[in-house]
């Protein structure tokens, strides 16, 4: 088994792709890859088994990326989602001591969910932006044991490039969570009771066509937990819905609907059946 993850390596998507490996009991190997199409490619070309890609946060909202690539760019299929929380950290140089950094790098959105605690702790401190949290790590490790550097990551992060954590826990949401999806190639052949099916499709361009979706999935009593919209990318006005539904303790409830859906529909795509896990 061969898992591609949005890198570099120490990221939160590492973290998630090393909790997935559990779906396979022999060996599995990882590979960082610079953006998260490029991961779910390998996959495509058969170049890995399963990608690990960020889908949604729970603060910043859903990876357009990810859906568009998903809906429109490839015929792969969620396999399993993976709740991680994103658990931020200050690391500094293992031989740095306690002092106080000058400077402190991370990603953007790790230096804003960080802020409070950082300028309460370390007023003096330059936040600076860089492209990611493990990058901000490995910049760390590189400076030396000064201790005027630290970066803001996770512990994945401090164990990939031997920093230590010297704050634990420093982001302002403790409940800040990110979905990450597992793709692969395999279809699913079945419903299980008490996991998600995800789908997307395009209705008509006319009064109440959407309703008419939607009433499809009341007339079989099945709960609708996510629907995001999306363009279509070669038709300017028209869009595309990505929706969640929980599996029913009756699977012929869902497929029925979801043969209803496709004849009512100018699209459809079924994008997997499949269990979350919440680390």
């Amino acid at each position: 088994m061969t898992i591609t993850f949005l890198g570099p390596e120490g990221s939160f998507s590492e973290q998630a792709a090393r909790y997935a490996a559990r779906i396979s009991s022999g060996d599995v190997a990882y590979s960082a890859m610079q953006t998260l199409e490029d991961a779910i490619g390998a996959v495509s070309r058969g170049e890995s088994t399963h990608a690990v890609v960020p889908i949604e946060n729970s603060i910043e909202g859903v990876v357009n990326a990810t859906l568009d690539t998903l809906i429109f760019d490839t015929d792969l299929y969620l396999c399993t989602q993976v709740d991680l929380p994103v658990v931020q950290n200050l690391l500094v140089h293992s031989a740095a001591g306690t002092a106080a950094p000058a400077q402190i790098f991370s990603h953007p959105q790790a230096l804003a969910q960080s802020r409070k605690f950082l300028r309460a702790r370390y007023p003096q401190a330059v936040l600076l932006p860089v492209a990611s949290t493990s990058e901000a790590a490995r910049m760390v490790a590189e400076a030396g044991a000064d201790g005027s550097v630290a970066a803001v990551a996770s512990a994945l992060a401090a164990e990939r490039y031997g920093l230590a954590v010297q704050d634990a826990g420093i982001q302002e949401n403790k409940s800040n969570t990110t979905q990450f999806a597992v793709v692969s190639a395999e279809a699913p052949t079945e419903y299980r009771y008490g996991e998600k099916t995800s789908m997307a499709f395009s209705t008509a361009n006319e009064p109440g066509a959407l309703y008419k979706i939607l009433d499809i999935f009341s007339l079989w009593n099945l709960n609708m937990t996510r629907i995001v919209s999306r363009p279509m990318k070669d038709m300017p006005g028209a869009y595309v819905f990505f929706i969640d539904i929980e599996n029913p303790e009756k699977p012929e409830d869902l497929r029925d609907a979801l043969t209803m859906v496709q004849r009512k529909t100018s699209f459809f795509k079924l994008l997997g059946s499949y269990p979350v896990w919440k680390v």
